[in-house]
């Protein structure tokens, strides 16, 4: 089943990594075969996600459409079921079981939804209320988005697994209990789509979670033509268990306090992280709390700052608010705010390093992710220290849906970067600052090429990579890390006063007029004329990019960066586009440079025979397309049409907090 390799070579290669390092394990759990007559799941790009535990086993599934079982052994690693080699987008585990879903030999639209222990085996979820028709779950990615359309969540208390599943017309929410015995699901909630429920997009952030066997949904209404989060509570019918009845459902815009999308759980209270705003335009920032029905502030003293740029996160049960420079911790018993980091220097918020995460925690130490670089503070000593400039953002999740820039274990962290040109995986310990690559172990006539997929869950890790084979032939090898070693001590925090005021250093003026235009027309100019795909003499560098086979290419132009522009890159990812990007911040900077570029545009092109210009502008986009005459019978090298769009992700509330992206598109065929 599991093809085993030249173990004499291994078992050297194990005892010389375990010679340098004794207190963490690698070991080598055998190959994914590719099966026979099938595809190569990861040549053809198929994804998996997640490591879960049950039992004291690991479970995780892989691109060649095989689900493993392991207890960190070679000679215990085993096949549950095997399937074609497909995407597996679903994987969870409750305290009993482990949750997966995979397609059919025929769809690769659908996911069946599975259900697996050591005692019952593989069962099927049915849904009682539908004919005991097995529980399908579909893998669509929502237009113009990276995220599943159907999601799947494990309760706080990891005793059900809750499933948020739209379909054409309807929208539903389903509950399996470990206490059921059956293999069912019970239908929560099921609603009518209509105008003022959306779908598409739904907000990444969009979650079940449960609290005394009551549901709570959070979502997206549109009452009154603006979208607001709205959270609904289902709970038990007392004539049936096994249904649903809805509690409450409310929604706060009309009191212009606007609630983040994900909930926010400790072991005894669910609470939201919320935004109000006053007549004068200030913001107050603060936790609100579920209870009896309703939702209350849990203190009256809140965050009060200029700033915008607030987020939160639980961590071990703990609530924590991040902002520009400043990182507090939520005393729940006390409900008092206390603070960890104080970086009065600091000019601008955090990145995320991981999804709805800004930070990473292990003991005291705190792990954040600021212009690229990860650093790691020590809040016993309260220093900084930064530990690499740049870490990898590959894309190991489901959909390239979330970013992974770094790892938490009990007591290191981990994240990717490149040495030599190489990828490598290196643990930090904060405690005696060491870097530490995990090296993996060679084998005859086989050399390690590259991770294929990370999977992770507290101190164990799962690499699938792999390693060039006889004439090159790819060799797919299995790997588990398990770190070692007692988490480190936690040490009390001093409690600090709960009304914080911060007042940020004032952001530098967006000056249009030191917006090179003149440089601007030059390069466009070229790029408009210049139909024989070649760029050479544009100033700036040409990016080549293979797409489907045939190439594109993006070009950075000179020039760009002015003002309140906090970001200039380039894009390339249709074929037929010749793409420039940049970012800017507030959509009035953003409307007043989009003016400036448009009549520069226009004043080119003038002679090229436009036949219309399209203009739409709405909340949180505005663009124009300039579309030429004489389409027909163009010449395959010729210029379409150019395109110049403003745009933002639309979870803002206000769109001058919002950092906007606008890109200018030639469309013109792609070179072969």
């Amino acid at each position: 089943m599991i093809n085993i390799i030249n173990r004499y070579c291994l078992v050297f290669s194990i005892l010389l990594l375990f010679a340098v390092s004794t207190k963490a394990q690698l070991v080598y759990l055998g190959d994914d075969d590719v099966q026979k007559n099938k595809e190569d799941g990861y040549q053809n790009s198929r994804k998996t996600t997640g490591l879960v535990v049950v039992d004291g086993k690991n479970y995780f599934a892989t691109p060649n459409g095989t689900f493993f079982e392991s207890d960190g052994t070679e000679t215990n690693t085993k096949i549950i079921k095997q399937f074609i080699p497909q995407n597996f987008p679903y994987l969870n585990a409750t305290n009993k079981y482990v949750y997966f879903g995979y397609a059919g030999n025929n769809t690769d639209n659908s996911r069946l939804i599975t259900r697996y222990n050591q005692s019952s085996g593989v069962q099927y979820i049915v849904v009682p209320t539908n004919y005991n028709k097995n529980l399908l779950l579909n893998s669509i990615v929502t237009p113009g988005h990276t995220f599943l359309v159907s999601e799947t969540f494990t309760n706080y208390d990891k005793n059900t697994l809750l499933i948020r599943h739209f379909a054409s017309d309807k929208f539903y929410i389903y509950a399996i209990e470990d206490a059921i015995n059956n293999p069912e699901a019970d239908l929560v909630s099921t609603k009518e789509l209509d105008m003022n429920n959306v779908n598409t997009p739904i907000s990444t952030n969009t979650e079940l979670e449960m609290l005394n066997g009551e549901v709570y949904y959070n979502g997206r209404i549109k009452p009154t033509g603006v979208y607001e989060t709205s959270t609904s509570i289902y709970k038990k019918t007392e004539a049936d268990k096994r249904k649903y009845e809805l509690k409450t459902s409310f929604g706060l815009l009309k009191n212009k306090i606007y609630p983040y999308d994900r909930f926010l759980r400790t072991k005894s209270n669910i609470y939201t992280f919320v935004k109000e705003v006053d007549s004068l335009g200030k913001y107050y920032h603060f936790l609100m709390r579920y209870k009896d029905n309703n939702i209350g502030a849990v203190s009256t003293s809140g965050i009060t700052t200029k700033e915008t740029d607030f987020d939160a996160q639980t961590m071990d049960g703990t609530i924590y608010l991040s902002c520009k420079g400043y990182l507090f911790k939520f005393n729940e018993p006390k409900g008092e705010y206390e603070i960890i980091i104080n970086d009065k220097n600091a000019t601008k918020g955090w990145d995320y390093i991981q999804k709805n995460k800004r930070f990473l925690k292990v003991g005291n130490y705190f792990m954040y992710r600021q212009n690229g670089a990860l650093s790691i503070y020590n809040a016993n000593t309260k220093t900084t220290k930064e530990i690499t400039k740049e870490a990898l953002a590959k894309n190991y999740n489901f959909f390239t849906q979330h970013n992974i820039y770094a790892y938490a274990g009990k007591n290191s962290f981990y994240f990717t970067q490149r040495i030599n040109d190489k990828e490598v995986f290196t643990k930090y310990n904060p405690t005696d600052n060491t870097y530490t690559p995990i090296t993996f172990p060679s084998f005859k006539k086989q050399d390690f090429e590259e991770i294929k997929a990370i999977l992770h869950n507290e101190n164990k890790f799962v690499f699938l990579t792999s390693y060039l084979g006889k004439k090159n032939k790819p060799v797919y090898k299995m790997f588990m890390y398990t770190e070692e070693g007692n988490a480190l001590t936690e040490t009390p925090i001093t409690n600090v006063n709960t009304q914080i005021n911060i007042t940020p250093k004032p952001a530098p003026s967006f000056d249009i007029s030191k917006f090179n235009k003149k440089l601007f027309k030059e390069q466009l100019i070229k790029i408009v004329s210049n139909q024989g795909n070649q760029f050479a003499d544009i100033t700036g560098n040409t990016i080549p990019s293979d797409f489907n086979n045939k190439k594109s290419s993006t070009i950075n132009l000179d020039g760009f960066k002015e003002g309140a522009i906090i970001d200039y890159k380039s894009v390339s990812r249709l074929m037929r586009y010749e793409t420039e990007t940049l970012s800017i911040k507030g959509k009035a900077n953003t409307i007043a440079f989009l003016d400036i570029l448009d009549k520069e545009v226009q004043s080119i092109i003038a002679g090229q025979g436009i036949k219309k210009i399209v203009e739409a502008d709405m909340k949180f986009r505005k663009e124009f397309i300039y579309i030429f005459e004489g389409n027909v019978g163009y010449n395959a090298n010729d210029i379409k049409f150019l395109q110049l769009v403003a745009y933002c992700n639309a979870d803002f509330e206000n769109p001058d907090e919002a950092i906007f992206t606008i890109t200018l598109r030639a469309d013109k065929p792609a070179r072969y």
